[in-house]
């Protein structure tokens, strides 16, 4: 599945690059009518979303590191909120973080659980997408020997009868008009990663 998923992605990238690459040297035309230059422009935007898209193909497809060592808990919990700093400003989104004063330790591979926190919280800012109020917290508990992440947000949530499928590989709620707008890889990663570091 991994070789399959790598191959699709790397046949995406490649017109997908050239594509990106003519819409930016059309946008530098100065003569371009608005109407044709905001055409454009939304084609960008597309592209951009797939290349996203094809992104975390890549990231699901690459074999897990198995170099786990201590590691403090805020590091790639810090390194995913940073990749989402400016998406979170342009969304108004309101962050609360809350960490203990001695932050906790743990035995860990840092790639894969930044790559953990970076789906999750990914899909708060998307639940969130449609909401009035935007707030996303991050709260991380140790007790009895365990870390606690947990990650909320002010959305709509998901229907209680498909809570069960969510880390089904290919199982999204992203759908617009009957169709599927995510690829259903992100929290099956997220409960891959997990149960390797259980």
């Amino acid at each position: 599945v991994t070789d399959l998923a790598a191959g699709v992605a790397h046949e995406i990238n490649n017109p997908l690059t050239t594509i990106l690459g003519y819409t930016h040297l059309m946008l530098r035309d100065q003569s371009l009518p608005p109407a044709m230059r905001g055409d454009i422009g939304q084609i960008m935007v597309e592209g951009q979303r797939i290349a996203a898209l094809v992104e975390r193909i890549l990231r699901f497809a690459q074999p897990a590191s198995t170099g786990k060592g201590p590691l403090l808990i805020d590091e790639p919990l810090r390194e995913a909120l940073a990749l989402l700093r400016s998406r979170m400003q342009e969304g108004g989104v309101q962050l609360e973080l809350s960490m203990p004063p001695t932050v906790p330790m743990v035995i860990g591979q840092s790639g894969q659980l930044e790559q953990a926190f970076l789906e999750l919280l990914q899909n708060a800012l998307e639940a969130m997408s449609t909401s009035d109020t935007r707030q996303l917290s991050v709260q991380v508990a140790e007790q009895a020997g365990w870390v606690r992440v947990a990650i909320g947000d002010s959305g709509r949530g998901i229907r209680p009868d498909l809570l069960a499928r969510v880390f089904e590989p290919g199982f999204t709620t992203k759908v617009d008009q009957g169709v599927s707008r995510g690829l259903g890889l992100g929290l099956y990663a997220v409960h891959t990663i997990a149960q390797d570091h259980w």
